[in-house]
């Protein structure tokens, strides 16, 4: 299956298809790991297209964004905004993102879980996390705990500013960590990548880039279900709910109801 892909990317551009809400979009994420795989020294050309949703479990079957990730058009498709309770004592259904997934990857697409961080102040890793690890198990798909790297690197740089004022977005040193997560998942540990947005402290971003990096590393030594099979590194020995309110180009996201290289 890695060889498959190799020679596929080399064929045309690795194309990409998000799927979320203003965690993965607030700074253009999508933007940013496209930029980030292109800026490496790999030669890949990418394309990204991402689809805003409130959650996962409000694309209908059928429904435009259903279609997209049903396509078969996309070597990657990461889905985030999985309905998660904001108490942590509620279990919401998983089925469209289970749904979704199980199609993405049925069609031949790589399918990432894009795990979010936590709401300043929130102890709601652990239980996020839990959520995404059940929809992976039932679909195949791989965890991309974006949440564990937010808080290393908070653990580390307490001083480093990565949510926005409310509490719940990212500001652009976030969004470039969530990015740094994507971008090691997709292009391996391996390489650098030179794009670094605008305005970002050189320094901060070495650092979390680096942290992120390390993340990746760990994750490929677990024993746990984060890749499926075709995707394991070669070194393995085995294989909140979110409503959206306001319209337009910005969007408000409240908590909800109480290997080696493969490119």
């Amino acid at each position: 299956m890695q060889s498959t892909l190799l020679h596929a990317a080399g064929a045309h551009a690795l194309r990409i298809l998000f799927v979320g809400n203003s965690l993965l979009n607030f700074n253009d994420v999508p933007a940013t790991v496209a930029k980030m795989l292109q800026s490496d020294g790999s030669g890949r050309a990418v394309t990204e297209s991402h689809v805003f949703v409130g959650h996962l479990e409000d694309v209908a079957p059928g429904s435009a964004t259903d279609r997209e990730v049903r396509s078969g058009k996309f070597d990657v498709v990461v889905l985030q905004a999985a309905m998660v309770s904001s108490s942590g004592k509620i279990s919401y259904p998983q089925t469209r993102a289970i749904a979704m997934a199980k199609a993405a990857r049925t069609k031949g697409s790589r399918t990432l879980l894009y795990v979010e961080w936590p709401r300043r102040g929130v102890d709601e890793t652990a239980f996020t996390l839990g959520v995404y690890r059940g929809i992976a198990q039932a679909s195949g798909a791989e965890l991309l705990p974006v949440c564990d790297a937010w808080n290393a690197v908070l653990a580390a740089e307490p001083k480093f500013e990565l949510w926005s004022p409310d509490g719940n977005h990212a500001l652009p040193l976030g969004s470039y960590l969530a990015a740094c997560c994507v971008y090691f998942r997709l292009a391996g540990v391996q390489r650098t990548p030179a794009y670094v947005p605008a305005g970002l402290d050189a320094q901060k971003a070495r650092t979390v880039l680096e942290r992120c990096r390390a993340q990746e590393k760990d994750l490929r030594t677990r024993r746990e279900l984060v890749w499926p099979p075709e995707h394991a590194p070669p070194f393995e020995k085995s294989a909140r709910g979110r409503r959206i309110v306001g319209s337009g180009a910005v969007r408000k996201s409240i908590r909800g109801p109480s290997s080696s290289e493969l490119w």
